[in-house]
This record gives structure tokens, sequence and C-alpha cells, in this order.
């Protein structure tokens, strides 16, 4: 909702992780949003308001954080080489790494 992705970056665990001071405050507001009245609803002896409060902020939490975790989406791009596959890369500055002009592969 309010998040913004680059305030967070992806933990080797597929994990969203606070990357910035915004995001670590992003999530002590959560967090306190989340604790604090179901610390209130519990000592008020609501145990069932307290545990639905609970599921619907998880619910939130899950919603607000699904594009942040989006945003951060790893993605893997499978190229696959045959018999046939005649590899060309384009000329060096159009995004490929220095050094590789040009590789083919040909069939013997």
């Amino acid at each position: 909702m309010f998040g913004r992705a680059e305030w967070f970056r992806l933990a080797r665990n597929g994990r969203i992780r606070p990357g910035t001071w915004r995001g670590r405050c992003y999530m002590a507001a959560w967090g306190a949003a989340i604790v604090v009245p179901a610390i209130v609803l519990a000592t008020l002896g609501r145990l069932p308001e307290t545990l639905i409060w609970l599921l619907i902020m998880a619910c939130v939490w899950r919603r607000d954080f699904r594009p942040i975790r989006a945003a951060h989406a790893r993605t893997t791009d499978l190229f696959v080489i045959d018999e046939t596959t005649d590899i060309t890369l384009a000329r060096r500055g159009k995004g490929h790494p220095p050094g590789l002009e040009r590789v083919a592969s040909k069939p013997a």
C-alpha cells in the first residue's frame, strides 16, 4: 500500500528484509500496529478478539507486502543449446558483457 520496493531487499532465504532506514521504520510501524492492539485486547481478557485481530492483520500484512515481494521476485532464464543452434551475441555495448562480441557454435 504505502511501502516501496526500494526500501527492502530479498534475503537468501526468500524473505523480505528492510534495506534502508525507511524500510525499518515501515516494518516497525507495521509491527506496532499489529502488536499493540493485540496486547491491549489480551490484557482485557478478550482472547477471541485478539485471535481475530491477529488473523485479520496477518492477511492485511500479506496483501500489503505482495507488491514488494513481486518487485523482488527472482526470474530465471532458460536457454537451450542443441546441435543446430548458432549463437551470435550482439556487438559490444548492446547490453552484453565486455569481451563477448561474437560467439558462434557450428555443428562438426
